[in-house]
């Protein structure tokens, strides 16, 4: 599992209950995660937060302002 600080550039793809994103890390390293929780994580472009994740898959999401 790992954890990273990150922003939410874009919400590129919808697939029935996958969302699909874009994260910008701390580093400046970009990520396409998504999200099989799309009822249970509320993720908006520009967010910003603590985002957990494994393989290429969103645990879960914390909102940070």
């Amino acid at each position: 599992l790992m954890t990273r600080k990150v922003k939410i550039l874009e919400k590129p793809i919808h697939q029935g209950n996958i969302e699909w994103y874009v994260v910008e890390c701390e580093n400046g390293e970009r990520l396409k995660l998504r999200s099989f929780q799309a009822n249970d994580i509320i993720i908006a472009v520009g967010d910003k937060g603590i985002i957990s994740y494994k393989g290429r898959t969103i645990q879960s999401f914390q909102r940070k302002s």
